[in-house]
């Protein structure tokens, strides 16, 4: 018995065990608490420990969370003790835009994000998290390249959904589709044409690795989080397989492709006897993520920007920033969608017809501007299905901490939040609020149109396109920090799913499948399926 008791397999998980409670025990009843004195969520008045078995509750019964937050504490700020994560100090909706001014000396934005996606652990080559420098392409390439990507990311499209959803119109020929996989697989092909173009962009293995390490980074950060810091050297080894093994089947498809794109930019550079300054195309046959990243390692001060690891892992940081989120958001979309009514489907399909025939049949940036009922859509989906719980999530860094408008003080080291999910589903925004209607925001849009249909008020209408971020719309975040991709993320959904509907026929749903929710999460119903057949006449 002894014997089995000293075996690594049993005393390994048990010293990790025991020292995991021997820490918490320390932080509840000993180490001094940072937290503002707020109401805890989920706890009781006969609590001995109240943090601690809130925290308990909160992490077996979300729901009754989310509730508690949307009820006793919609105007109010609270703590919100979860499960394998910090403590939120979550302020009312009020707090947003005043959370989104505070300048980066007060309120940290990445961190949040590189502490609870435990990016320490979960990001083979750190420099990439130390010195993110493929947010500015994304900003400002990645951005004004949209309407030269178009027709590539069309082409991809089309591939995609010819490979996955086949191309049978005849009368007896649907077929049954899982709509997560087979769309994230389209989208996964389509964004790296764009990041890295063809051949590697299409190679089925990049696309796997890529969507894999895409799934499993947050199931990883999530059981990393269960442990105190000093512990997770340990034990990170052990639950980080799956995100080392991807990371290197990543890089082994597009290492090779890297280097000579590096060999192209030296020789270009010795031959035209200069480094060429900013991010360009500087080889002439290569316009994507990749290629404007090499002169802007190249001209970094540090060298490790230029090695061919460090460009794979921005390229695998955006995989998993733009496949994982976009694959969620366009798989509620179709069933948003195809739940509601053929005439909703008829009406999309007419708006599109119009559009491409104004536009000589181009699915060109015009024409996707133009496309208002589906930019509606877009919105819609992205208000009524918003992944986290929380917006605008901030670390406090400043050394006095931070204080709101209602004179709250909230002291260094905290992460704060407003509840964001409420926030789009607050009556007071959204009439109706709990209902999918996919032309609320295109009806907006005209309300602000001028006399005889003149667009006098293009500002205010602006403000309701999917893209466009406020206090009462956070799936983008809000202010300065706002995803610097998300132009190119709304393009790329409605590129996708304005071809889907105009060329194909969808069995439409009785019901909509259920989503699920993990933790503070909604995810879509990753297992449904839709029924489809390719339509005659296509676009």
């Amino acid at each position: 018995m002894l014997d089995d008791l000293l075996r690594p397999a049993f005393l390994a998980p048990a010293t990790l065990l025991a020292g995991y409670l021997i820490y918490t025990a320390w932080q509840v009843l000993i180490w001094p608490s940072n937290l503002p004195d707020l109401p805890i969520v989920g706890s009781k008045s006969s609590d001995w420990l109240p943090l601690l078995q809130a925290r308990w509750r909160n992490s077996t019964n979300y729901a009754a969370v989310a509730h508690e937050i949307n009820t006793l504490y919609k105007n109010r700020p609270c703590l919100v003790p979860l499960g394998g994560s910090e403590t939120i100090v979550l302020l009312p909706a009020s707090e947003t835009q005043h959370i989104a001014e505070q300048p980066d000396a007060v309120l940290n934005m990445p961190q949040p994000m590189v502490q609870g996606l435990q990016f320490k652990y979960t990001v083979r080559d750190q420099v990439v998290v130390e010195e993110p420098l493929h947010q500015k392409i994304v900003s400002s390439n990645l951005t004004h390249q949209i309407s030269n990507l178009l027709q590539d990311m069309l082409e991809e499209t089309e591939w995609g959904f010819e490979k996955h959803w086949g191309t049978d119109t005849a009368g007896d020929s649907s077929r049954e589709v899982p709509v997560f996989d087979t769309l994230r697989r389209i989208i996964g092909s389509v964004t790296n044409r764009a990041f890295v173009g063809l051949p590697t962009g299409r190679d089925p293995a990049l696309v796997e690795a890529g969507m894999s390490y895409a799934a499993a980074l947050p199931q990883e950060a999530g059981k990393l989080r269960m442990y105190p810091s000093f512990i997770k050297p340990l034990v990170a080894p052990f639950y980080t397989k799956r995100t080392r093994a991807h990371t290197k089947a990543f890089y082994d498809v597009l290492m090779p492709e890297i280097r000579q794109r590096l060999h192209e930019y030296d020789q270009y550079q010795e031959k035209n006897g200069q480094q060429q300054e900013g991010v360009k195309n500087t080889t002439g046959h290569h316009n994507d993520f990749l290629q404007w990243s090499i002169p802007q390692a190249k001209a970094h001060r540090d060298p490790r920007m230029a090695e061919p690891s460090t460009l794979a892992g921005r390229v695998l940081m955006l995989n998993f920033g733009a496949i994982h989120t976009t694959s969620f958001t366009i798989t509620h979309a179709v069933f948003d969608l195809f739940s509601s009514s053929q005439e909703t489907v008829d009406e999309l399909r007419d708006e599109i017809a119009r559009v491409l025939a104004q536009n000589e049949g181009q699915w060109n940036k015009k024409a996707l501007l133009q496309m208002e009922k589906l930019d509606s859509l877009v919105r819609e989906t992205l208000r009524l299905n918003m992944a986290s719980t929380f917006g605008v999530p901030r670390l406090v860094i400043g050394e006095d901490g931070f204080t709101t408008r209602s004179g709250v003080r909230i002291p260094r080291g905290n992460i704060i939040a407003v509840p964001g999910k409420n926030i789009g589903r607050d009556e007071a925004l959204y009439p109706d609020a709990d209902t999918f209607h996919p032309f609320r925001f295109a009806d907006k849009r005209r309300r602000s149109r001028g006399e005889d249909g003149q667009e006098v008020k293009y500002v205010k209408r602006a403000r309701q396109a999917a893209a466009t971020t406020d206090a009462g719309f956070l799936p983008f975040g809000h202010g300065k920090h706002a995803c610097p991709g998300r132009f190119f993320a709304v393009a790329q959904l409605k590129l996708i799913l304005g071809y889907l509907v105009m060329n194909y026929d969808v069995e439409m749903l009785k019901e909509r499948p259920a989503d699920i929710y993990v933790g503070v999460a909604k995810l879509p119903p990753l297992g449904g399926k839709i029924r489809v057949r390719r339509r005659e006449w296509t676009a």
